[in-house]
C-alpha cells in the first residue's frame, strides 16, 4: 500500500493480504469477516474497510484482510465475509461472499 496511515495499528510480521474489491462507492458496511483453517479454527484478523477507515483522504473501495500472523504453509483456509452493498437503484442488500484457498508448500 503506498500510504501507510490506513495500517498504522498493524504489528509485523503478519501473513499476506487477502483483498476483495468493489467498483467506487458499492461497499457501504461491513457486516462480519472471518478466516479459518482446514478444521475450522479461526484466524486472528485486522480488517480495513471503508467503513472502518478513518481516514477520509484515502478511498479504499474494498475489504482488506490481514492475518495478524503469516499463514502455514501446505494449509487450506475460508474466508467468509458479509457486508451491506449498494445496488444500482440506490439500495443497500446484504450479500455474503465465501471462498477457499491453499497455500503453498514450503
Amino acid at each position: 500500500m503506498s500510504n501507510p496511515e490506513i495500517i498504522k495499528n498493524i504489528t509485523p510480521p503478519v501473513g499476506y493480504p487477502i483483498i476483495v474489491l468493489f467498483r467506487t462507492y458499492q461497499m457501504q458496511k461491513l457486516i462480519s469477516a472471518t478466516l479459518k483453517n482446514r478444521n475450522g479454527e479461526e484466524v486472528e484478523i485486522d480488517i480495513i474497510s471503508p467503513d472502518k477507515n478513518t481516514n477520509k483522504d484515502i478511498n479504499i473501495n474494498g475489504i482488506i484482510i490481514i492475518p495478524k500472523k503469516p499463514l502455514l504453509n501446505n494449509e487450506r483456509y475460508q474466508v467468509d465475509i458479509s457486508c451491506n452493498v449498494s445496488t444500482s437503484e440506490e439500495k443497500s442488500i446484504a450479500k455474503n461472499f465465501s471462498y477457499g484457498f491453499n497455500t503453498a508448500e514450503k
